[in-house]
């Protein structure tokens, strides 16, 4: 389970590395065009507070107690976005494949 803290983190770096992919990540994450188009339309112009904003209010609001960085970070490897991947599991400290969790 990720700590809100992690999510956070997570959230700002998928904001600032990938915000224009922010539309793929949201549906590979589940979310509708209804959804997409309503926070769109909440900060036209700006791709990183669109991409933010949904995760953080949309996304971790309807997943409640099962948001995880570990889902972001496997979202972002099915769409080739390994650098960011990567980023998330150093600074949110997830042990990396083959690695042993160290608490």
């Amino acid at each position: 389970m990720s700590s809100e803290e992690d999510l956070r983190k997570a959230f700002n770096i998928i904001s600032d590395k990938q915000s224009g992919r922010w539309e793929d990540i949201a549906r590979k994450l589940g979310a509708e065009s209804n959804v997409l188009s309503t926070t769109k339309s909440k900060h036209p112009n700006d791709l990183r507070r669109q991409c933010f904003c949904y995760l953080s209010d949309v996304w971790f609001e309807e997943q409640a107690s099962k948001a995880s960085v570990e889902k972001l970070s496997n979202v972002l490897g099915e769409l080739g976005l390994n650098l960011t991947k990567e980023l998330i599991e150093k600074e949110c400290s997830l042990p990396l494949p083959g690695q042993q969790p160290h608490f």
